[in-house]
């Protein structure tokens, strides 16, 4: 397993599948996706399959707008076959050493659910109260001050 800095362009087919199965493959990039400043992390397998992706910028959390070393995460998505084998820590491992690397501070994300305690585990705290996003459901703002 390799991770690595990866291109906007290789994180697009991951995102759809496990993420937005609802949308066009072309509706599922963000705006920050080729801005200055947004990374964005892929997970190999030994034969060169991306199996996980996650995207990072500064910007800060709704609940803070005023904070300027906080940094977004957005797009984590897994292949179903790699799930809960470890490969999100490591990608995640890699997102938290860019964010310090580049001075930020925090690191916050919108959580699904089913996806709360993996980042507890990693020393996220849960803030505010839970929303509602179609097709993807709910949703709890989480953080952790590095």
């Amino acid at each position: 397993m390799t991770v690595r800095q990866c291109h906007a362009d290789e994180v697009i087919a991951l995102r759809h599948m496990a993420l937005r199965p609802h949308l066009r493959p072309d509706e599922v990039a963000f705006a920050r996706d080729s801005q200055a400043g947004t990374a964005h992390f892929c997970a190999e397998d030994d034969q060169g399959h991306i199996v996980y992706v996650a995207t990072v910028w500064p910007e800060p959390p709704p609940w803070q707008p005023c904070t300027t070393s906080a940094w977004c995460l957005r797009g984590m998505a897994t292949a179903p076959e790699w799930r809960r084998q470890g490969v999100g820590s490591s990608v995640l491992e890699a997102v938290l050493a860019h964010v310090t690397t580049t001075g930020g501070r925090l690191l916050w994300c919108n959580a699904t659910l089913g996806a709360r305690r993996f980042y507890e585990r990693a020393g996220m705290k849960k803030t505010g109260e839970p929303l509602e996003e179609p097709f993807v459901g709910t949703l709890v703002a989480m953080f952790k001050e590095l």
